[in-house]
């Protein structure tokens, strides 16, 4: 099992938007900084490092993984919520 706080880690994600200078059309993309999540020790299982060692790429399937594992987490606490909420309106 892995142990990751799936639900801190996705707080730490910052998404950037980018153009290529070579792009004809100059479209605007957005996602992450590969070195970046690379520092992160939590998302060594989605940074892909090149011969070197050098973060080159995201594997924006598996970052998938840590937000639906992130909602997870955050539903059981809406839930306990709810169920605290329904036992203080009932007293």
């Amino acid at each position: 099992m892995i142990n990751i706080n799936f639900k801190e880690v996705i707080k730490k994600l910052r998404p950037v938007t980018w153009n290529y200078k070579d792009d004809e059309k100059k479209q605007t993309y957005i996602g992450y900084i590969a070195e970046d999540l690379f520092k992160e020790d939590a998302f060594k299982y989605v940074v892909s490092l090149d011969s070197d060692g050098i973060p080159n790429g995201i594997s924006y399937e598996s970052l998938s993984i840590y937000a639906l594992e992130g909602l997870k987490v955050a539903y059981e606490e809406i839930e306990k919520l709810k169920n605290k909420i329904d036992e203080l309106e009932k007293r």
